[in-house]
C-alpha cells in the first residue's frame, strides 16, 4: 500500500495545527511570539522575536507563514510601523522582514484566506480609518488597497472562511459609538465590505476564531469587560448567535488562533478587583457550544497580542 501526504499539512509539518501569540503589552511593549499546538493543552512556548516591540499589531497567516503588521511602536498619535514581517510557522526562530503596510495604522483587524492577507480599519493620529489593505503571502512585497470598511472604526476583529472575510464590532465614527456591526467582503474580489448582520452585543476588542464554516467572537468591551461568546455561520448573511461564555469577563484582545476543531484565545485584561493583563489561554470546539475551557498560560499576562495558525477557517 502506499499513501500521498500533502507537504502543507499541519499536521505532518507541526504534529498537529499550530498557533502563535504574537507581541502585546506585559505590561510595556514586547516583542514575544509564542507558540501552543492547538490539539494539546498546555503552556505556551518561546518561538522567536519580532524586529521592533510592538501592540496593536495585526496578524494572518497562510498554511506555512505567519505575518505580523504594524502596530504602535511608541506613543499615540502617530508613533506606528508599516513593517510587515513574517515566520515560518513550522519552524521557531525570529521573524523577517517581508514589506511594507501602505501606511502605519494601530488596532487593525485582520484575517486571510490560504493566499491573500486582509488589514481592515484601525486607528491613526487618534482618529479611526476605514482602509482596507491586501497582501499576497506567496511572495515579499508590499499591501495594496483593497476597498474600504462601512464606516471608520477600530478595535474590530476579523476572521476568515476560504472565501470571505468577515469583520465585528469596533468603536464607529462619526456616530463615536460602539457597534454590534458585522460586515463582510470577498476575499478573492477586490471592493468594499458589506452588511452581513449583528452580533449579539456592542464591542470591541474581542477575540476571533474560525474553521471554514463557522466564526467565533470572543470576549470584548463597550467600555466594561465582557463574557460573551458569539458564533456565526460565514457562508449565509445574518446575526451571530449565542455560543456560551468565556471563563471570565476578558476585553483588551485580538485574534485568536483556530484548528478545524478548536479556537483558542490568549491575555487580555480583567477590571476586577483591580486592571489585571490576564496569561490565561482559553479553547472551545468550535462545531459544538458551551463555556471556554482551560488551556494553560502564556509567559506572562498581555493585552493585544495578536494570534494566528496554520489551520484556521480561511485555509478550507
Amino acid at each position: 500500500a502506499w499513501w500521498e501526504i500533502d507537504a502543507t499539512s499541519p499536521e505532518q509539518e507541526t504534529g498537529g495545527a499550530r498557533g502563535l501569540f504574537c507581541g502585546g503589552e506585559a505590561p510595556s511593549k514586547d516583542n514575544v511570539i509564542q507558540f501552543v499546538n492547538i490539539s494539546t493543552t498546555g503552556d505556551a512556548v518561546d518561538f522567536g522575536d519580532t524586529a521592533s516591540s510592538t501592540s496593536g499589531q495585526s496578524a494572518f497567516s497562510s498554511r506555512t507563514k505567519g505575518f505580523i503588521v504594524t502596530g504602535f511602536v511608541g506613543p499615540s498619535p502617530t508613533n506606528y510601523s508599516n513593517a510587515i514581517e513574517f515566520v515560518t510557522i513550522a519552524s521557531q526562530g525570529n521573524a523577517q522582514d517581508f514589506g511594507d503596510a501602505a501606511v502605519g495604522i494601530g488596532q487593525r483587524a485582520s484575517c486571510a484566506s490560504s493566499t491573500r492577507g486582509l488589514m481592515l480599519s484601525g486607528l491613526f493620529g487618534s482618529q479611526q480609518q476605514n482602509n482596507i489593505d491586501s497582501l499576497s503571502m506567496s511572495s515579499s512585497g508590499n499591501a495594496v488597497d483593497f476597498g474600504d470598511i462601512i464606516s471608520k472604526s477600530n478595535g474590530g476583529t476579523a476572521l476568515a472562511s476560504p472565501t470571505r472575510g468577515i469583520m465585528g464590532g469596533g468603536y464607529e465614527s462619526p456616530a463615536n459609538a460602539f457597534t454590534n456591526r458585522l460586515q463582510y467582503v470577498t476575499i478573492t474580489t477586490f471592493g468594499n465590505s458589506a452588511e452581513f448582520g449583528d452580533l449579539t452585543r456592542t464591542t470591541r476588542y474581542a477575540n476571533t476564531g474560525a474553521n471554514a464554516v463557522r466564526g467565533i467572537f470572543a470576549g470584548g468591551g463597550n467600555p466594561s469587560a465582557q463574557d460573551t461568546i458569539d458564533f456565526i455561520t460565514m457562508a449565509t448573511l445574518g446575526n451571530a448567535s449565542d455560543f456560551g461564555n468565556l471563563d471570565q469577563t476578558a476585553s483588551d484582545m485580538h485574534q485568536g488562533a483556530a484548528s478545524r476543531t478548536r479556537a483558542v484565545f490568549a491575555g487580555g485584561s480583567h477590571p476586577s478587583p483591580s486592571y489585571t493583563r490576564l496569561d490565561s489561554i482559553r479553547y472551545v470546539q468550535i462545531a459544538s457550544t458551551g463555556n471556554s475551557i482551560d488551556f494553560g498560560n502564556l509567559a506572562a499576562g498581555r493585552i493585544t497580542t495578536a494570534g494566528i495558525s496554520n489551520g484556521h477557517g480561511g485555509l478550507g
